[in-house]
């Protein structure tokens, strides 16, 4: 009896997988007879939520795949001895807008709580804005990530000080290949952040709400039938 999970996973601009196999639509995928998937070790993984892939992501590219033989399951990934690409696209604007939302959430909610953020963290996420659009040069994008970078170091408490990483987070990645590793750096930021002054399973779900609206375009779902493990004989 074997598995079967559909989920997601990414990969390098190049469009490369981790053992320098070059990915292609349609393609099933296996690990050499006799080897045995092991989490954080040896497989193809994919999740079932977009948000957990992103947090495992080195580069742009999303695949919306299908694991099948034998799967191993983690928290928030799995790993299998074979895997069907079903689609793959480029998804590195949504991921730098995806960054600024987050960035930008953390910030207002430091306004909320009658803790101004520093106008550096804010002027960062313009410049950056304005880059996606063309109107920005990558040196004057630079200068705002150090400047935001500075604003960090001088918050004066710990929540302040996530909200702030998360702006320098957001505005870092000129060169399309780190922003999956800048967005999801900030997941992480931002979950201590919402730890602090909310929860971290409501900022999460928020989260994942947002990434899923921006790559509508690959009908991303949560659950259902992307979290489903079916068996065929």
């Amino acid at each position: 009896m074997s598995e079967m999970m559909r989920g997601y996973h990414f990969v390098r601009e190049d469009r490369k997988l981790r053992d320098g196999q070059k990915l292609r639509v349609g393609k099933v995928y296996r690990l050499p007879p006799g080897a045995k998937p092991m989490l954080r070790k040896q497989g193809y993984r994919a999740s079932a939520d977009v948000l957990d892939a992103l947090g495992h992501a080195p580069g742009p590219i999303l695949c919306r795949v299908e694991l099948r033989g034998t799967i191993i399951h983690g928290t928030d990934k799995a790993v299998a001895t074979e895997c069907k690409v079903l689609s793959a696209r480029d998804v590195t604007r949504e991921l730098h807008e995806f960054a600024l939302w987050c960035a930008e959430r953390a910030l207002k909610g430091e306004r909320k709580a009658g803790r101004e953020p520093d106008p550096r963290s804010w002027a960062a996420l313009k410049i950056k804005r304005a880059w996606l659009d063309g109107r920005a040069t990558d040196r004057e994008l630079a200068a705002a990530y150090w400047a935001a970078r500075s604003a960090a170091v001088s918050a004066r408490n710990s929540a302040g000080r996530s909200a702030a990483v998360s702006a320098a987070h957001s505005t870092a990645p000129s060169a399309a290949d780190s922003v999956a590793h800048s967005a999801a750096a900030w997941v992480r930021s931002a979950a201590y952040w919402a730890a602090r002054s909310a929860t971290v399973s409501t900022e999460r779900k928020a989260q994942s709400r947002k990434l899923r609206r921006l790559l509508a375009g690959e009908t991303v779902r949560r659950g259902g039938p992307l979290g489903t493990k079916t068996s065929d004989r």
